[in-house]
């Protein structure tokens, strides 16, 4: 299961940024704009997510006979991924110094990407599907007991991935009128508070009650403190952040429980992260 101390630190880092956003909303900015450390951890968070998933697929088909194109699946999920990443760098046009093709010029950003032909559409798309996967999922297939078929048994997110995932739908501000930004923070306050009613571990629920304590905290400096920031859009730069931090712990733990090439995948870590 993830380990605590690494856990303890999301939730320590989410509220750095708004404390961040408190005393110096100009550093707060400046940390999100394009080709700056925010948006670089998010990208190369994706593509090592990305990179774990693939490697954990090989070496599960390398010990699997029977139904092999299952692992198509996770494949896929590397894919999008990839996708992901590489939108948010615009494909890398601004590092390449790569004009704009005439035929992407009309785009939101005016760069080499897709998602900005409709970005209000992308990003509630995107963001609500995140906390569907990262959230909803994981508590879902513990609560009905939903076991994946082999070889897609070591693939299955556990709640450890919710629970790292929470402070990503708390930073909201120029969005939170929008109901599914709502529906997310409020939902991952809910899937940790469910959480905590079921945790027999006293450790592990003080952790999961500090983790609903920090989303919380930070949602309400957002609310109160986010027209600060120079750029209205600033928190859609940290949740794009935040995301990538559930989709790489998700992707660890996979690889954790596929083991070594020449070992049998595990079929799941503890249940309760």
């Amino acid at each position: 299961r993830f380990d605590r101390l690494v856990v303890a630190a999301i939730p320590a880092g989410a509220l750095f940024f708004v404390a961040l956003l408190a005393v110096s909303p100009r550093y707060f900015t400046r940390f999100a704009l394009e080709d700056r450390p925010v948006e670089w951890v998010s990208v190369l968070l994706l593509l090592g997510a990305c990179a774990l998933v693939l490697v954990a697929a090989r070496r599960v088909a390398a010990v699997t006979t029977a139904r092999r194109w299952l692992l198509l699946g996770p494949v896929a999920l590397a894919a999008v991924f990839f996708l992901i990443a590489m939108e948010e760098v615009s494909w890398f046009q601004r590092v390449l110094s790569v004009e704009t093709p005439d035929s992407l010029s009309s785009n939101a950003q005016g760069e080499l990407n897709f998602h900005n032909f409709a970005t209000g559409l992308s990003e509630n798309g995107y963001y609500f599907g995140a906390f569907l996967a990262l959230m909803i999922v994981p508590l879902a297939m513990q609560a009905f007991r939903v076991q994946l078929p082999e070889p897609l048994a070591p693939f299955a997110p556990t709640p450890g991935v919710a629970l790292v995932s929470a402070p990503a739908f708390a930073f909201n501000f120029d969005m939170w009128d929008i109901a599914l930004s709502q529906i997310a923070f409020y939902g991952a306050v809910a899937v940790l508070m469910l959480w905590v009613i079921h945790e027999v571990d006293p450790g592990d629920r003080r952790l999961v009650i500090g983790m609903a304590g920090a989303t919380v905290v930070v949602q309400l400096m957002m609310l109160t403190l986010g027209h600060r920031s120079d750029l209205i859009w600033d928190a859609t730069e940290y949740k794009e952040m935040f995301i990538p931090v559930g989709f790489a712990a998700y992707a660890v733990d996979v690889f954790r429980r596929v083991g070594s090439p020449a070992s049998k995948p595990r079929r799941a870590l503890r249940q309760n992260g």
